[in-house]
């Protein structure tokens, strides 16, 4: 009984405080007309955000292309091309019909599919350079 009632009291104390903050809010901020510029800015700085994350992934793994193409040339470079077109995609998808939802998920499989490329040239590196004796574990 006294967990129930030290529950209403907190929910009670947060729906005061929500109802309180809301009140202050608009005594403070009145009504304004620029809501729509806001959520523009907002979604220009998820755009801008949204490049430069898939940008930044694509040059950090250009170093280790570069160390395949040393080996292999031919799948390194297919293996590159295939990571910098797939950025390009998903770059593309921001300028014809941008969503922060959407791009959320996106982001998160365009990580994916760059961790599957990486799991697949550092399988590659390790078969080239490996110790047979000792090898690394890679899943």
């Amino acid at each position: 009984m006294k967990n129930i009632l030290k529950f209403i009291t907190i929910l009670g104390t947060f729906a005061l405080v929500y109802y309180a903050g809301d009140l202050t809010i608009k005594y403070f901020m009145p009504e304004n007309h620029s809501i729509a510029n806001s959520a523009l800015l907002f979604t220009y700085g998820g755009m801008i955000g949204y490049i430069l994350l898939i940008i930044f992934v694509v040059v950090l793994q250009k170093n280790n292309y570069d160390q395949l193409v040393q080996h292999k040339p031919r799948f390194g470079r297919l293996l590159h091309n295939f990571h910098i077109m797939l950025a390009i995609v998903f770059i593309i998808y921001a300028l014809i019909s941008f969503d922060i939802q959407f791009s959320v998920l996106l982001v998160l499989i365009f990580l994916f599919v760059s961790t599957l490329l990486d799991y697949v040239r550092e399988k590659l590196m390790q078969e080239i350079n490996g110790n047979p004796i000792h090898p690394k574990k890679i899943l």
